[in-house]
């Protein structure tokens, strides 16, 4: 298996209280988080975008880009993540997706051979049948390892295989799949 899955971690009380926060109080979701930026200086050309919001950026050790009022609760997880782990990262971004039915991602990477992505899947509710599965993929784009949205989830993977996200089923067209990523380097 690629990626490191890891669940029951969070209270059930934190998850709802999470999926609230991100529902109603952050402010500044857009159809502007870019996946694979390959234009410069403000990364507006990728292969695909998706309703999101940066809550974290580092653009290099010594400069921080964009830090939401929001942020502390994120940074809070991200510790409490790196002590489950009992290891140490560099932390790059935290981002907050959102995807409604039928708005499967496509194949994309986080980013290079020396970075690791860290999932959180944060809605409260899920139910299987409404799908949102995690999928790791081939060059080729064929499915080699998939995972089922569970509230709470944490899934660990190598930043530079390519993967995607599937939006729920379009038979559910009023449910919204949540994840917040973390985006770092291991000391």
């Amino acid at each position: 298996m690629i990626c490191h899955v890891i669940d029951d971690w969070l209270d059930k009380r934190f998850v709802y209280d999470l999926c609230h926060r991100i529902s109603y109080n952050i402010n500044c979701f857009e159809f502007n988080n870019i996946a694979n930026r390959r234009t410069w200086p403000d990364g507006s050309e990728g292969s695909h975008r998706l309703m999101g919001c940066t809550i974290f950026q580092r653009e290099n050790l010594n400069r921080i880009t964009t830090l939401n009022k929001e942020a502390p609760v994120f940074f809070d997880i991200f510790e409490r993540i790196e002590n489950i782990l009992n290891s140490r990262y560099l932390l790059n971004a935290i981002q907050i997706n959102i995807q409604h039915s039928g708005c499967n991602g496509t194949s994309h990477t986080d980013g290079m051979h020396n970075e690791q992505t860290i999932m959180l899947m944060t809605n409260s509710e899920w139910d299987n049948k409404w799908g949102g599965q995690f999928q790791m993929l081939n060059n080729d784009g064929s499915v080699i390892e998939e995972h089922d949205y569970v509230p709470g989830r944490l899934i660990i993977f190598p930043s530079h295989i390519p993967h995607r996200g599937l939006g729920p089923s379009e038979k559910y067209p009023y449910i919204y799949r949540q994840t917040v990523v973390f985006r770092v380097q291991p000391f």
